[in-house]
């Protein structure tokens, strides 16, 4: 299965685009909602995290 794995930023010319190719192999005997789980956890947020930086602050007052 070939998927293209995107992330909008919200911001003009700031996205990004990624294909990937997943063997059949490792979907087998997953309903649809289990490979969406899997992709996502396995691809999409490996991807993610690849392009963006998140962290938080704490605030002292």
């Amino acid at each position: 299965m070939k998927v293209k794995l995107n992330i909008s930023t919200g911001f003009a010319g700031a996205d990004y685009e990624g294909k990937v190719e997943i063997d059949d192999s490792e979907l087998e005997g997953m309903s649809e909602e289990e490979k969406e789980d899997y992709i996502n956890k396995e691809y999409v947020e490996p991807f993610l995290y690849e392009h963006i930086e998140a962290w938080y602050e704490e605030i002292t007052d």
